[in-house]
Order: C-alpha cells, then structure tokens, then sequence
C-alpha cells in the first residue's frame, strides 16, 4: 500500500507530510498519535527518498474527448484543429525545462541539425523516460538520419506510452516500408488511420504500401 500511494501523489503531499510532521512535532500529542506519528515519518521518508517523477502529458484526460471527436471528425478542417489541439498537449511537459529541450530538439531538427536533435532527445528519455513525445521525436530523427532500425525501436517505446499516438503510427509504417515489410505497413497504416481517418499522407502510403505488396505476389 505505501508504494503504490507514494506513485500516485504528487509533490504537493510531500509538501503537505512535511507540514503535518512539523505541526505534531510541535503539538501535544496522545499516546495513540504516537504510534501514526512514527507512520508519518515513516512515509515521509520514503517520499522523500524516490526520485520525483511526473505524470507525462499523454496522461492527460482531455485527450480521451479529443481522440473520441478525431475518430469521429466529419471534415479535415475539424480533425486538423483537434489534431493541433492533441499537438499542444503531447508537446508540453510538466517540467518546463523538458519542453524547453524538447522544443529545442524540434529545432535542430527543422533546421536539419540531426546530430544536435539527436543530443537533445536522447537526454529526454533518460531524464524522463515516460514521456512518450521524447521518444516520438527521437525516433523521427533517426528515421531522417536513415538508422531505421532505431528509429523502429523508439517508435514501439512511444506506443508503449501512448498507444494512440497516430504520428508514430505513420512513421513505423514508413520505417516499414523502407524495410520492404509491406505487410507491417499497412497494419500501421490502417491501426493510425482507425485512430485518425484524416491523417495526412497516410491513406497515400496505404495504397502504395498495398500495391507493392501485391506485385510481390505476383
């Protein structure tokens, strides 16, 4: 029981233990309190002791309504500002100094500092390894350095974390066919379309990703 509760507070409790632990340390305390006394300080310790992590973004719960009106969106100008929306949250950490180096990595990357991007995100998922964006964008960084087989190994840890992640979705389905496993393609094809039915490019691949297939069994 102590475990499990000491994962899923946040550092607000530790806060609120450390009061508690002042306030009876202060306080004339019954005989029955001394023995919770003893358990507080017990607990304390053990929080203080585990590294603090954070609940990654794609923990948030507004993206449960959002994937919902994804799926069903009835125009590409509705999906895309979902899509935005789901953007904005994936990419914000509750550390801001992770968003800083994630944003930095997309730089790099844009500006197709690979080496630099690289640097950036392999320090986000040591530093944070649930989050799942810092996963995603390394990924797509070894992807456009050609290291497909590494790329397909961050794609899987991001999935992992956020199986809805329809952007990681259509990369492995490109690492895929890059690799000529069409058959896999299209699985990550059509799994990222069920997500997102307006996903762009992905319908195209799709089809090639089939077509090539076929011409292999022929």
């Amino acid at each position: 029981m102590l475990w499990t509760w000491t994962r899923t507070h946040s550092s607000t409790f530790r806060i609120e233990i450390l009061i508690l632990l002042v306030l009876m340390q202060n306080a004339v305390i019954p005989t029955i309190l001394e023995e919770l006394r003893f358990l507080w300080i017990l607990a304390a310790f053990v929080l203080l002791m585990i590294p603090h992590t954070v609940d990654a973004d794609q923990k948030n719960p507004e993206l449960d309504q959002l994937f919902l009106q994804l799926k069903h969106s009835t125009s590409p100008s509705q999906a895309t500002s979902l899509e935005k929306r789901i953007w904005q949250i994936w990419m914000e950490h509750p550390l801001p100094a992770i968003t800083t180096k994630l944003r930095k990595g997309a730089q790099a990357m844009q500006l197709k500092n690979y080496e630099e991007a690289l640097k950036h995100f392999s320090e986000l998922t040591r530093q944070v390894p649930q989050f799942a964006e810092g996963w995603n964008k390394r990924a797509t960084v070894l992807f456009l350095m050609g290291r497909f087989h590494e790329s397909s190994v961050d794609v899987e840890r991001t999935l992992q974390l956020e199986p809805r992640h329809f952007r990681a979705l259509s990369g492995k389905g490109l690492i895929l066919m890059n690799l000529k496993d069409w058959s896999g393609a299209i699985d990550a094809f059509q799994r990222g379309l069920k997500i997102h039915p307006n996903l762009p490019a992905a319908d195209r691949h799709l089809q090639y990703a089939k077509k090539k297939q076929k011409e292999e069994m022929t």
